[in-house]
């Protein structure tokens, strides 16, 4: 039985539609990604999917990001600007997208002076991510679930001394730390925080094990008394009254 013609025509039309979604210059794939690396371009090219998760527009020469501003993509998750021209950012450039987790903004001209990130879900930061932002004016990180643990040290090192931050980061985990400036933590405090977390991993799992142990355990005993008990009620058969008689006799 051959396919119907229609069928033919609607997946060709649908294969037409999803290559011109793809811009020109770029590459697309079913995994959502768009690469539009190396590219002779000026500006971020328009009609980008808006199911695009990661974007690679790395040494385009870009130099202007308000195309990108304009466009909705609501699931891009990893956004790579590496190697441009950009020397500013605009206000609300990356605010259509919501679920933006890693940005790469090295080998450009920006001299960010002011950074704006409270009220986000951040819980760890590297402070190496600030080392070569000597520009820097202002930094805003409040209302963010910071872990204060070993991990944030560099972090801590960094915020030391400084009078850039608007607001203070405060920590709110683990409990120990919970409502502690992070520039008021010491080092040997944030590093007990690991060691305390690594001993309580570790008597789980020794809990787990004579928790299990101890229940096989009581499993056995419970057993063994149920099977004397039945053996001690069982009735004699009618032979071995027979065999009670005659050792009698």
């Amino acid at each position: 039985m051959g396919v119907p013609l229609a069928s033919v025509v609607l997946v060709l039309l649908l294969c037409q539609t999803a290559q011109a979604a793809c811009p020109q210059v770029c590459s697309c794939n079913s995994h959502h990604i768009v690469k539009c690396a190396n590219k002779s371009l000026t500006a971020v090219p328009p009609n980008i999917p808006d199911d695009t998760e990661v974007l690679d527009l790395s040494d385009s020469g870009i130099r202007d990001l308000q195309g990108l501003a304009d466009q909705y993509l609501p699931r891009l998750n990893e956004l790579t600007l590496t190697g441009n021209q950009l020397s500013n950012i605009p206000d609300r450039a990356f605010v259509n997208f919501v679920s933006l987790r890693q940005l790469n903004l090295p080998d450009n001209r920006i001299r960010l002076r002011k950074l704006y990130l409270q009220s986000n879900n951040i819980k760890q930061l590297s402070g190496e991510m600030f080392w070569n932002l000597t520009s820097l004016t202002e930094i805003n990180m409040a209302d963010n679930p910071f872990h204060c643990d070993c991990a944030i040290d560099d972090l801590r090192e960094w915020v030391a001394g400084k009078a850039l931050f608007k607001d203070k980061i405060i920590c709110a985990s683990p409990e120990l730390m919970r409502g502690r400036p992070l520039d008021t933590v010491y080092p040997d405090q944030l590093a007990k925080m690991c060691q305390n977390a690594s001993l309580f991993d570790a008597s789980a799992v020794v809990g787990s094990f004579f928790g299990g142990f101890l229940l096989a355990v009581v499993a056995y005993v419970v057993v063994v008394v149920v099977r004397r008990r039945r053996l001690g009620k069982k009735k004699p058969r009618s032979g071995d009254f027979g065999k009670l008689e005659e050792e009698d006799t």
